[in-house]
């Protein structure tokens, strides 16, 4: 049985947005740079790419990875201060997520950080960053030129490779009606009284290994269970609130996030539509299965919590092309 849509979620009562609240605590009311900044830098452009400081820093740019690097130093001090529970959870938090969930949390984080905010981050980069790079990251610093008609400039970074807040209304064309009740919606930053979709799209700008263009859409909490059964044939159950994965008489305990991979082929298009589908089906990820004769995808994958009050994270592996054509359709 299909479940029954969730009203309209608002910002503020969302997980995502908590954490992204949280990583902009230090960041808006910042007065200068913190001690050892230069080292941080240093350190993290050496770092792996499983480094949550890199991935900050490769999604959301030094924005995002500032943002990241004053709540961590906030959280590992030896003072007390209001929100620093939440600061020091989300940090340790993070440290255990897959990496597509710390890559959308950095997108998100980017795509929030206040006009004046970043102008501020961008003086205290061309004055303390820049000159260390030779030039090798001075674009980093450099704004998205905008025309002033320009619409919705906030869905795009100023990196111009990750969008968010997707159109509703083209969201209910694009995708089958099930998958479109799940989404998660926020209020329109662009237009008061309105929502948008909870879906955001990122483009790597190197594109090496094996993804061009990856999709996240934020689900409800009530859909969680739903679509790990249908797309990889997982049984979510919950109990006093905690959400677990039943295999026979064994459970598996999210701590606090897991990732589900293996999806089958057949399920994709009547879960995610004809344009989705066929992007997923060229991403590089696919096309290497599908010549192994594997008949199940990891192009397809969905992080969950273990708290049954949270949503879930479904992402999906598009080939460029595609991708690009889900993006003007999503982002008009």
């Amino acid at each position: 049985m299909t479940p029954r849509p969730t009203p309209p979620a608002s910002a503020a009562g969302s997980e995502s947005q908590q954490r992204v609240d949280t990583l902009l605590t230090r960041l808006n009311s910042f007065k200068k740079a913190p001690a050892g900044l230069v080292t941080l830098w240093q350190s993290v452009n050496g770092a792996g790419e499983n480094s949550t400081a890199k991935i900050f820093l490769d999604e959301g740019g030094f924005p995002a990875w500032f943002a990241y690097i004053l709540t961590k130093k906030a959280a590992e001090s030896n003072g007390h201060f209001d929100g620093k529970a939440a600061q020091c959870k989300l940090i340790a938090d993070l440290e255990e997520e897959p990496v597509g969930s710390r890559k959308l949390l950095a997108s998100q984080l980017a795509a929030a950080i206040p006009s004046q905010v970043r102008e501020k981050i961008d003086r205290l980069q061309e004055r303390k960053i820049n000159p260390l790079n030779d030039g090798v990251s001075q674009g980093l610093s450099k704004k998205r030129k905008t025309d002033d008609n320009a619409r919705s400039s906030d869905r795009y970074d100023q990196y111009q490779h990750v969008l968010v807040n997707a159109s509703l209304d083209q969201a209910v064309t694009l995708f089958p009606l099930d998958l479109v009740d799940s989404i998660l919606r926020y209020p329109d930053p662009k237009n008061e009284g309105g929502f948008v979709a909870a879906i955001s799209m990122s483009f790597p700008a190197q594109r090496e290994g094996t993804i061009e263009c990856q999709m996240a859409l934020e689900i409800t909490e009530n859909y969680v269970a739903h679509f790990a059964q249908e797309l990889f044939l997982n049984r979510v159950e919950t109990k006093d609130g905690l959400r677990y994965l039943r295999s026979g008489r064994a459970k598996t305990i999210p701590n606090p996030k897991l990732t589900l991979t293996g999806c089958g082929h057949g399920i994709i298009p009547s879960i995610f539509g004809k344009m989705a589908s066929r992007g997923i089906e060229t991403s590089p990820k696919y096309r290497n299965e599908a010549k192994q004769r594997r008949d199940i995808t990891d192009a397809v994958s969905m992080v969950i919590s273990a708290s049954a009050y949270e949503g879930a994270t479904i992402f999906l592996d598009l080939g460029l092309w595609e991708g690009t054509l889900i993006k003007r359709e999503l982002y008009i």
